[in-house]
């Protein structure tokens, strides 16, 4: 904004690789997505504002790293150096913590003085009398929302922006082929396709009654493992090939997979072999205990803000890990590989139906436990967990019915009864 003319930011300035080190990422305000594709860090924002005065203000007892902020002023020292105005990159520092203490006020003040009026006079900034709270009221309710009738909020705001897509998204895959379509949404959830052949392993073999377990690791370079729990019925009682489930849960891989759990008595027992595996977040590679700090009611946070700040989306990123599922399926010899449907649960459910839509090898969808339309986290945004879901610009172009239209003539089924999904006839 050109009309700032003078700037002193406060008890945040330091860099995004020591932000994400110690203690993690912090709000969508403050980590944007996609920053990191571009190279974009603090000096580069102060950068931007150069040659006009911008002052640190830092906190040596602050939360967030004092070293880096101290560096990131030194990086930008150089840059007004070579500007000739060196005078103009200001630092001040105090023994305090994260706040907008008084002696930074101060100096902030000491700073704006100095170039709106040439006045470089010490300032002592007097004794305030602190208003209470009832004062500082501007509605008798003290709520905008509920003193205003016709007043909405931010959530109002984004569901009229959602709907206000609606005819630009009928329009798009009317006037455009599926194939085309598809594109763009690969192209929103940067999913890659063209990753390196994985190496499959098997770690270990469990027995149970009727059928084993195989403990399957997905290994590529650079990635994230994909692990998974592959059921077999005994080869006797079903010889040659059998129809293949993938079973993507967002609880993790183990929920139903114990004995007489969901894998066995709707999968196992009618003749199906599956592989329920943890794509990256979930399950076993789901986020460290001690790094996984919920914030926002999101247990994802971390990862979820780190990945959209790579160029990312977990999405995207899961339908990868999927693919190379389908590619160890069809290794298998005991495996049909014109029979592979896929089941998602829970939070998996988006990534299963974007996996179906854009991978044309599996044959059926299963959904339980999951969301139809974006409209439901929109609508509903404190919902837990929603940041799995985050595909910027999605909504523009596409909501997840006509991802569950683009994979007709397939069968895509909602939440069905266990009956249906094993085929025993309803009693």
């Amino acid at each position: 904004d050109d009309r700032i003319k003078v700037a002193a930011v406060n008890s945040f300035i330091m860099n995004e690789q020591t932000l994400f080190s110690p203690i993690g990422p912090e709000d969508g305000c403050q980590n944007l997505s996609y920053e990191g594709v571009y190279g974009l860090d603090h000096p580069d924002y102060i950068t931007i504002f150069a040659p006009k005065p911008f002052m640190i203000l830092a906190a040596t007892r602050d939360f967030f790293d004092i070293e880096a902020t101290r560096q990131t002023y030194a990086d930008v020292q150089k840059v007004y150096d070579k500007l000739g105005v060196p005078d103009k990159i200001g630092y001040f520092e105090y023994n305090d913590d994260h706040g907008y203490s008084k002696p930074k006020r101060e100096a902030a003040i000491r700073w704006f003085r100095t170039w709106f009026y040439d006045d470089t006079t010490s300032i002592m900034e007097p004794e305030h009398e602190l208003l209470n709270a009832d004062t500082l009221l501007v509605t008798e309710t003290g709520q905008v929302q509920t003193h205003f009738l016709n007043e909405k909020n931010v959530t109002d705001f984004n569901v009229e922006l959602a709907d206000s897509y609606a005819p630009f998204r009928k329009e798009f895959w009317t006037d455009n082929t599926k194939d085309s379509c598809l594109r763009m949404v690969k192209s929103l959830i940067r999913l890659n396709d063209k990753y390196q052949t994985p190496v499959f392993e098997t770690v270990e073999i469990i027995t149970r009654d009727n059928y084993s377990i195989e403990k399957i690791k997905i290994s590529d370079d650079n990635h994230t493992p994909v692990t998974g729990l592959f059921f077999t019925p005994v080869p006797e009682l079903l010889p040659g090939k059998m129809p293949a489930v993938i079973y993507v849960d967002g609880r993790g891989k183990k929920t139903d997979a114990s004995p007489g759990g969901l894998i066995e008595q709707v999968y196992v027992d009618s003749g199906k072999v599956v592989f329920a595996i943890d794509v990256r977040g979930f399950g076993e590679t789901s986020d460290a205990p001690s790094l996984n700090k919920t914030k926002h009611g999101n247990n994802e946070h971390r990862n979820s803000v780190i990945s959209l700040y790579m160029g990312k989306t977990f999405i995207g990123q899961r339908v990868e890990d999927i693919m190379k599922a389908m590619d160890y399926l069809l290794t298998r010899h005991d495996v049909d590989p014109d029979k592979i449907s896929i089941t998602g649960i829970d939070r998996a459910g988006t990534t299963v139906i974007h996996a179906a839509a854009l991978d044309s090898r599996f044959t059926e969808v299963t959904i339980r436990k999951t969301d139809s339309s974006w409209m439901d986290i929109i609508e509903a945004p404190t919902i837990l967990n929603n940041m799995t879901h985050v595909v910027p610009s999605s909504m523009i172009y596409y909501d997840l019915p006509e991802l569950v239209e683009a994979i007709a003539p397939r069968s895509v089924i909602y939440n069905p009864p266990d009956y249906i999904l094993s085929g025993i006839e309803e009693t």
